[in-house]
């Protein structure tokens, strides 16, 4: 039996591919990037007033994918 650490890494390996977009892990990955995207926007509010929710999300999109 992995440890925990080692299933830990296995896990985020997993759910860090691009390859997910369907299937049991997908919704971890999507959990991941959404709660990222949002953390984003909310520790940047007044860029995300300026540009308005839409190209803030868009934005912060781009950026954690690209990362």
């Amino acid at each position: 039996m992995p440890s925990l650490a080692a299933f830990q890494q296995d896990f985020l390996r997993r759910i860090d591919s691009p390859q997910i977009r369907t299937g049991p892990l997908a919704v971890y990955r999507n959990t991941a990037l959404l709660g990222t995207i949002t953390a984003i926007a909310d520790n940047f509010p007044t860029v995300a007033q300026i540009i308005g929710d839409d190209a803030m999300e868009a934005v912060a999109g781009d950026y954690v994918m690209a990362c």
